[in-house]
């Protein structure tokens, strides 16, 4: 068992090794079990750009003598603020995530929308019809348009 996590770990230390500083910066945390790559990332968008580059990097993984035998890679978001203090992209800062505080910032700055999409989200509410259902179209519309 502890030959087996060994081996892990350095497996995982290879897959690290092989990544690109840009694709070092968008993962948070490694994890490689059965052949199988996990990338974690705190956010959608960063997950999207190392699934981009994750065709690539497992032609380049299954090059290396000592990780022929990855067979897949999965890319998973796992926001910071669920992310355990060993979680932390420890690539580039090592900063721990901080819980509460860091979902409270997160979540503001999603709720927000620009004022010119706000305004747009408007006109769009005003310029509706009366048919049946648009009312509440119309209440929806107007309710995200106050966000910007």
């Amino acid at each position: 068992m502890i030959a087996k996590a060994l081996q892990s770990d350095q497996t995982k230390n290879l897959v690290i090794a092989a990544l690109s500083p840009k694709l070092q910066a968008l993962i948070a945390d490694t994890h490689v079990e059965d052949g199988i790559v996990t990338f974690l990332c705190s956010s959608a968008e960063k997950a999207t750009l190392v699934r981009f580059d994750s065709i690539d990097l497992l032609s380049a993984l299954r090059q290396h003598p000592k990780l022929g035998h990855i067979k897949k890679i999965q890319v998973r978001v796992v926001p910071t603020f669920l992310q355990t203090p060993n979680q932390s992209n420890h690539f580039t800062t090592g900063n721990k995530p901080k819980a509460l505080e860091s979902a409270t910032e997160n979540n503001n700055q999603i709720n927000k929308i620009s004022r010119l999409t706000a305004e747009q989200l408007e006109m769009l509410a005003q310029n509706l019809g009366s048919q049946p259902g648009s009312e509440e179209l119309k209440a929806s519309l107007e309710k995200l348009a106050k966000r910007g």
